[in-house]
C-alpha cells in the first residue's frame, strides 16, 4: 500500500510489517517497522509516508483478528535476539510489535509479560485458549523463556528459529517439522485485552 499525501494525524504508528518515511523530501528515507510512532520522524508539514501504511490508534478495544492477521505476515522472519522487525525478531519482540500495533503496550521480557498481563487463565479453562491470547513457556523449570500468539485452531504463532505456526496443547509446542528446538513446555496462557465471549474466529 503506498501513500503520497502528506501524514495529518497527530501521532501516527505504523501499522505494515514496515513503512518508509522521507524527512522531507528530497531528504533521506528511514526504514521503519510495525509499531513505530511517527511522530520523532516528522518534524515538517512536508514530511512523507512514501511506502507503507499508517494508522492512528483510537480503538480502546483492539480486535486480536487484526493482531493475528498483521502476525501472519511475518512468517519466515528470522529469529533474532534482541530484535523487533522484519529483519530479525525474538519470541518476546514478536508478540510486543504487533499488540503495539494496535495500541497495546507490552514489557519487553516474555516472564515480564506474563507477570504484568492483567487477565491469566488456568490451562483447562477453555476461554484461556482464545486466539489473540498469549502462551507462556519455559525450558526446564517455571522461569518464564518463551512466548507466543495463540491463533485459536490448536496452533501458535511464534519466533523459534523463525516465526513460524506450529501445533500447541496442554504440555507444551509440538514442531511439526521435528527440527531441533528448545523444549517449550506450557506453563501459562494471558492476555493484554479484555476478551469478547461473543467473539468469533
Amino acid at each position: 500500500m503506498v501513500h503520497s499525501d502528506t501524514l495529518k494525524d497527530d501521532c501516527p504508528r505504523v501499522c505494515s510489517d514496515w513503512a518508509l518515511v522521507q524527512t522531507p523530501p528530497p531528504g533521506p528515507v528511514r526504514c521503519l517497522s510495525m509499531g513505530s510512532i511517527l511522530r520523532p520522524f516528522l518534524g515538517s508539514a512536508d514530511d512523507r509516508l512514501i511506502r507503507g501504511a499508517s494508522s492512528l490508534i483510537l480503538d480502546e478495544n483492539p480486535d486480536p483478528r487484526t493482531v493475528l492477521e498483521r502476525g501472519m505476515a511475518w512468517l519466515g522472519t528470522p529469529y533474532l535476539w534482541g530484535g523487533r522487525s522484519r529483519f530479525g525478531v525474538d519470541c518476546s519482540g514478536l508478540v510486543q510489535v504487533l499488540w503495539g500495533s494496535v495500541g497495546v503496550s507490552l514489557p519487553r521480557d516474555a516472564s515480564e509479560q506474563y507477570r504484568l498481563a492483567p487477565y491469566c487463565y488456568k490451562l483447562e479453562d477453555p476461554q484461556a485458549w482464545q486466539a489473540g491470547h498469549l502462551a507462556f513457556f519455559s525450558e526446564n523449570s517455571e522461569r518464564i523463556t518463551h512466548v507466543g500468539l495463540l491463533i485459536g485452531d490448536g496452533r501458535i504463532l511464534h519466533a523459534s528459529g523463525e516465526v513460524r505456526l506450529d501445533p500447541v496443547n496442554n504440555e507444551g509446542i509440538q514442531p511439526v517439522d521435528k527440527r531441533p528446538t528448545h523444549p517449550h513446555r506450557l506453563v501459562g496462557i494471558a492476555s493484554f485485552y479484555t476478551p469478547s465471549p461473543h467473539l468469533a474466529f
